[in-house]
C-alpha cells in the first residue's frame, strides 16, 4: 500500500513536471509567445486550486480512495488527450482539465496514508510517500530527455498518460479505504472489520491502534469544521506556512537557471544546480520526517527554515564558486522542501477525520496562491535587472514569517510535539 500510494505521488510529480518540458517545443513549432506559455502556467495553478479545494470536502464525505481515483483518472485521461492538441489553445483548455485532477491527488493521498501509518512513525511515513513528488519529476526530466528529441512531445504525454492509466487499477487493488474514515461513518465499524480481516485475517480488531483521527462529537461538513472557532486559526497558521513554503520553492525552481545563466553560468551548470535541489528534496523529506518523529513536528520544521535563512542569505552577501553553489543547492532541498514535505505530515495531525482531507486539502489549495505570486515577484524581479544577490536576499525573508507562522500554529493547535489527535473508542486497544 505504501509502494502505490508512493506512486501515485510519483505519477503527480511527473505529471505536473511533463508540462514544462513541452513548452519550448510549443515555442519552437507553433510559435507560441511566452505570455501565453505563462497563461497556462498560471491557468494550471488555479485549476489545481479549484481541484484541491473540490476534493477535500468529497474526500471527507464519500471517502479518500474513490476521490484519489477520480483524480488519477483525470489526470490519465487529460494527459493522453493533451497529446493530440492542435494548438496551445485547445491545450490550455486540456491542461486546466488535467490541473483539477492533480489538485485532487497530492492532499487526498497525504490524508488517505496519514490514516494508515503508526502514531509513532506517521510524519516518517507521509514525508516518505510525499518524496514520491521529486522522484516523479526526476524521472519526467529523464523520459523528456530520451523521448522528446526520439519521438516528440506528442508520445512523451502519451506515455506520461499511459503510466497514469496502469497505475489506477493497480491503486484501487492494492489501497484500501482508509479505515480512519470509516470510523467516523454510520456503518464503520462493520466495514473497519471486514478491512482488518482482509489485511490481518484472523486478526481481533480490539487488539489495534490504528491512527484514524478524532471523531467529532455532531456529524458535520468538513468546511464548516475547518472554519469553525476550534479549527479556524489553526487552518490559517498551516496555510500561512504552505503559502510561504511554496512561493520559496516555487520562485527557486522558476528564476534560479535564468538567474544562474545570466550572472555568467552555464545553462548545463545551472541544471546541475536544480538537480542537487531535487536530490537534497528527497533526501530532506526523509530526514524531516524522521526527526520530526524523533524530536516533534513544530521545533524540526521551525529549526530547519531557521538555518535555511543564512543559508540562501550566503549568496546575498558573498561571492561564491561553483562547487560552493552545489552543496548549497543540496542543502536548499533538504531543507525547503524536506519542510514542505513536513507541512503535509504536520497538517495531517492537526484535524479530526471527519475533516481531514478537507483540512489537507484547503492548505494545497491556499498554497497554490504562494507559488503564483512567486511567479509574478520573480517576474518583476528579473524584469526590473535585480543582482542575484538582491533576490537570493528577498527569498529568504518570507521564511522568518514562515518560522513565525509555526511558532503561531503550535499555539492555537493547543497540542505538545508529542501528542496527535487520537482514534475513535472502538479502534483503541
Amino acid at each position: 500500500m505504501l509502494i502505490a500510494c508512493f506512486l501515485i505521488i510519483a505519477l503527480d510529480g511527473a505529471d505536473v513536471q511533463s508540462a514544462s518540458f513541452i513548452y519550448p517545443e510549443f515555442v519552437r513549432l507553433w510559435g507560441v509567445e511566452k505570455p501565453f506559455i505563462s497563461a497556462i502556467v498560471v491557468g494550471g495553478l488555479i485549476a489545481m486550486v479549484i481541484g484541491a479545494s473540490i476534493a477535500g470536502p468529497l474526500a471527507d464525505r464519500y471517502g479518500r480512495r474513490s476521490v484519489v481515483g477520480w483524480g488519477v483518472a483525470l489526470v490519465s485521461t487529460g494527459t493522453f488527450l493533451g497529446a493530440f492538441a492542435w494548438d496551445a489553445n485547445i491545450f490550455l483548455v486540456i491542461r486546466a482539465f488535467t490541473c483539477l485532477g492533480l489538485g485532487a491527488i497530492m492532499p487526498i493521498t497525504v490524508a488517505l496514508i496519514s490514516e494508515f501509518a503508526p502514531t509513532q512513525k506517521r510524519a516518517r511515513v507521509v514525508t516518505t510517500v510525499f518524496a514520491g513528488y521529486t522522484a516523479g519529476a526526476a524521472i519526467s526530466g529523464y523520459l523528456a530527455a530520451v523521448l522528446i528529441p526520439m519521438l516528440g512531445w506528442r508520445w512523451y504525454l502519451v506515455a506520461i498518460g499511459g503510466l497514469s492509466a496502469v497505475m489506477l487499477p493497480v491503486f484501487l487493488k492494492l489501497v484500501p479505504e482508509s479505515i480512519g474514515w470509516l470510523a467516523t461513518q454510520r456503518d464503520g465499524e462493520r466495514r473497519v472489520r471486514e478491512i482488518v480481516q482482509r489485511v490481518l485475517p484472523g486478526a481481533d480488531i480490539a487488539t489495534l491502534k490504528g491512527t484514524g483521527g478524532e471523531r467529532t462529537e455532531a456529524k458535520v461538513g468538513g468546511i464548516k469544521l475547518i472554519t469553525s472557532k476550534r479549527y479556524l486559526p489553526i487552518m490559517v497558521g498551516i496555510a500561512t506556512c504552505y503559502f510561504i513554503g511554496l512561493a520559496v520553492i516555487y520562485l527557486f525552481q522558476t528564476y534560479f537557471p535564468l538567474v544562474i545563466t545570466q550572472s555568467g553560468l552555464q545553462l548545463s551548470q545551472a541544471g546541475i544546480l536544480v538537480a542537487a535541489f531535487s536530490v537534497g528534496g528527497v533526501l530532506g523529506a526523509l530526514l524531516i520526517g524522521s526527526a520530526m518523529d524523533t524530536f516533534g513536528r513544530f521545533k524540526v520544521l521551525a529549526v530547519a527554515w531557521l538555518i535555511a535563512i543564512p543559508a540562501i542569505w550566503a549568496v546575498a552577501f558573498s561571492t561564491l564558486d561553483y562547487q560552493t553553489l552545489i552543496v548549497l543547492s543540496f542543502i536548499w532541498g533538504i531543507l525547503l522542501q524536506g519542510v514542505n514535505s513536513g507541512l503535509n505530515a504536520l497538517a495531517a495531525t492537526l484535524f479530526p477525520a471527519d475533516a481531514r482531507a478537507t483540512g489537507v486539502s484547503f492548505m494545497h489549495a491556499l498554497g497554490r496562491f504562494g507559488a503564483i505570486l512567486s511567479g509574478l515577484v520573480g517576474g518583476v524581479a528579473i524584469s526590473l535587472g535585480w543582482s542575484i544577490g538582491k533576490i537570493f536576499f528577498i527569498l529568504g525573508c518570507p521564511l522568518i514569517v514562515g518560522v513565525a507562522a509555526i511558532i503561531f500554529l503550535s499555539v492555537v493547535s493547543g497540542r505538545k510535539d508529542d501528542v496527535v489527535i487520537e482514534d475513535p473508542a472502538f479502534l483503541k486497544a
